[in-house]
């Protein structure tokens, strides 16, 4: 055994906290219009999803003649939609010779302004805005004059006449003389509109004005024509495009469609097949499946992610099929931290980076291709988290791939067994070429990787024996005193770990009263036991300085008068005393007006020489944090102090007032809307407090109150 723990309590309730080892919709209303000729708004209807099945457009061995017909696309792949008529109508696409060649056999039309219509979305980026952009195309064709027009999106419905264009396509139209149907022919020339083979496009193909202005129909949605996220993902397929054969891959977002489509665009450009997976479907989704997870920024942020009430669950399943991760930024942070990883939550910092240092000994298959060193992954600097590594020891699975610049001591690119952490939260539209091919190969070396199986711990690592004198069920009477014991016991089983989450918990119940010191170990109740457990913490705190606190100091939070700054005050009168320390006491909003007085012309004394004590000294004792109003000036000079003293691993004790989140039913609290400690310090701040310290709210009677009414004025 590791130990056998008796104490003797009025009632115990032991909470043990376990970790549990853990297709894309976007609904969107067009406005209703009419139009003349020029390309116009849809119909009021929902648009549906992106198409995100990738059409394989085939090389032709013939390059066919614009003449309007589509008698020469034997080989061209083919796509229907209903025509006016409630008759079928095709698409022809194919490529030759560097040009798109798309053909539309309609219908015939009865109005004498009918028009056929391509419309492109070159970068293949569509589904991450509503309405066609300056950089999203429609040509048109008339069907009984021929005449050719071209159009670029105007971003709020519609497309706007460019003639810039006229040059960069062909088209013509026919129409059978036996009144059969009629047909439109395109030739698109790729390379002057960036595609090549390979990569992704939207397309759509529109039969518009049938019978009437704004009676149209076409390829693929039958009504969103100035809509891309509802048009078809296509790519010009030479042979050498890879058809999934790569990998599965699931990416899991939240809300951002076009972080999402520029993932699955650049995966699926390079030979993978990829499902985007909503936090909504998570649950559902089987993700064994899959070769390889990627947990998007956007769904966490620190100590939170997922879907609120969801969020073990989600986890769980993500986890539960043992398959290789990839997190990336903020979210892939989040997640690592709930499963728990060390290169997740909380063990990292926050920062703008654009480039990554190559570690010497990560594998070389992630710097395939890459000279320079460090590698400039993004064009401008994106926010990222990099894990630091000063701890001592590091986990033996965790392993640094890239190191942040120009600091050594964070890691922006780690792995921990089969999860990488990619800490930048811009996507590829955002990476540079180099950045690209960086990602791809962290995609590749990953898609590969093994996931260990953990060794699963027997059914009783903790085990409970409960005993009360007098026995249960025997009947008492006012002022019969009852002993209860609680005895658990810790197995030495290899695979149970010796326990950091046991948490007793004494409630006394209604009519009984706790018999002062009567309990083991000087226990006694509180308002929730936090009190008590912010003093062992402490105490545990002062004795394992400077060794085992890493630099780590504590934040002490709570509302007024529940003994967090005598607290506070204790660790450091007995660090100074004990320990030898050189500590210093500031108050927050006092601290802030000597810096400000300091900028007086009369003053004595210099802002360095008001902030050179607060930043050298080996232990600051910062109180009250955030009760002043927060402005610009006052968050950039406690993140200076805050950053300064965390690069130097020096300890900070902080007091505040302030929660992260308003604690329900609070007496001491307004029964309204109050500001978080992040809305008083800014949430950047916020962060590093996670980082430097380890939290403690203490719940507890307003001590001062009690006081007051004990003590009335006479």
């Amino acid at each position: 055994m590791h130990g056998q723990r008796t104490l003797k309590f009025l009632r115990l309730i032991l909470l043990v906290f376990l970790l549990s080892g853990l297709p894309f919709t976007s609904t969107v209303a067009a406005p209703s219009s009419t139009v003349d000729k020029s390309p116009g708004a849809a119909h009021p209807s929902s648009a549906s999803p992106l198409n995100t099945n990738v059409l394989d457009v085939p090389l032709s061995g013939a390059t066919p003649t614009v003449d309007g017909k589509c008698n020469e696309y034997a080989t061209a792949i083919t796509q229907t939609f209903t025509d006016g008529n409630g008759k079928n109508a095709t698409v022809y696409l194919e490529y030759s010779g560097g040009f798109l060649y798309i053909c539309l056999q309609a219908q015939p039309g009865t109005f004498d302004q009918r028009f056929a219509a391509v419309y492109l979305d070159p970068q293949g980026n569509g589904s991450s805005y509503t309405y066609a952009q300056k950089d999203d195309y429609g040509f048109q064709v008339g069907i009984k004059d021929g005449a050719t027009s071209s159009y670029n999106g105007t971003g709020i419905g519609g497309y706007a006449p460019d003639p810039s264009l006229d040059s960069l396509w062909q088209g013509a139209a026919a129409i059978d003389p036996s009144g059969a149907g009629e047909s439109a022919e395109y030739a698109l020339d790729a390379g002057r509109w960036l595609i090549q083979p390979c990569s992704l496009f939207g397309i759509a193909v529109y039969h518009q004005s049938f019978a009437a202005i704004g009676d149209d129909y076409g390829w693929p949605s039958n009504h969103y024509y100035d809509q891309p996220k509802t048009w078809q993902l296509a790519r010009m397929d030479n042979g050498s495009c890879s058809n999934g054969k790569s990998g599965k891959i699931a990416y899991v977002f939240h809300g951002n469609t076009q972080s999402a489509t520029s993932f699955y665009n650049l995966l699926v450009a390079h030979g993978y097949s990829v499902d985007l997976v909503p936090l909504g479907d998570v649950l559902t989704t089987d993700f064994s499946a899959y070769d390889l997870i990627l947990i998007a920024d956007d769904t966490g942020d620190l100590d939170q992610w997922g879907t609120t009430g969801n969020t073990d669950a989600q986890v769980a399943n993500i986890v539960a099929g043992f398959k290789p991760i990839v997190g990336l930024g903020e979210g892939g942070y989040a997640f690592f931290g709930r499963i728990p990883l060390f290169i997740g939550w909380p063990n990292g910092w926050h920062g703008l980076q654009d480039q990554v240092k190559k570690y010497s000994t990560a594998p070389a298959a992630f710097y395939a291709g890459l000279a320079s060193d460090p590698v400039n992954h993004y064009t401008t600097p994106v926010n990222s988290v990099g894990i630091y590594t000063g701890t001592n020891p590091l986990p033996a699975d965790f392993q640094v791939i890239g190191q942040e610049v120009p600091t050594s001591d964070h890691a922006s690119l780690s792995r921990e067994d089969c999860r990488l952490l990619w800490g930048a939260s811009g996507n590829p539209l955002a990476m540079s070429a180099d950045g690209r091919i960086l990602f791809l190969n962290a995609v590749s070396y990953m898609r590969f990787f093994q996931c260990s199986r953990p060794t699963l711990p027997p059914q009783s690592c903790i085990t409970i024996d409960k005993t009360s004198n007098p026995p249960s069920g025997t009947s008492v009477t006012p002022g019969d005193i009852i002993d209860y014991t609680i005895t658990y016991t810790v197995s030495n089983d290899p695979a149970c770990k010796e326990p950091t989450g046991i948490r007793l918990v004494d409630t006394v119940p209604a009519d009984t009263i706790f018999v002062p010191g009567s309990a083991t170990g000087g226990i006694s109740p509180g308002a929730d036991g936090s009190l008590r457990e912010a003093l062992l913490t402490a105490r545990r705190f002062v004795e394992a300085y400077p060794v085992d606190t890493a630099g780590k100091g504590l934040l002490l939070t709570g509302s007024i008068g529940v003994g967090k700054t005598h607290l506070a005050v204790g660790v450091l009168r007995r660090l100074v005393q004990e320990r030898g320390v050189r500590g210093l006491f500031c108050d927050y909003r006092e601290l802030l007006k000597q810096i400000q007085a300091s900028y007086n012309p009369e003053s004595q004394t210099t802002e360095m020489e008001v902030l050179e004590p607060v930043l050298k000294t080996d232990v600051l004792l910062l109180d009250d944090l955030g009760a002043s109003k927060p402005s610009a000036w006052a968050l950039e000079t406690v993140g200076h102090i805050l950053n300064a003293r965390y690069n130097d691993k020096r300890v900070t004790l902080v007091t505040t007032n302030y929660l992260d989140t308003q604690r329900p039913g609070d007496s001491n609290r307004q029964m309204v809307r109050e500001d978080t400690l992040a809305d008083r310090i800014g949430q950047r701040i916020r962060s590093r407090l996670y980082e430097m310290c380890r939290t403690i709210e203490i719940v507890a009677p307003d001590f001062r109150k009690r006081v007051r009414q004990a003590w009335p004025m006479s």
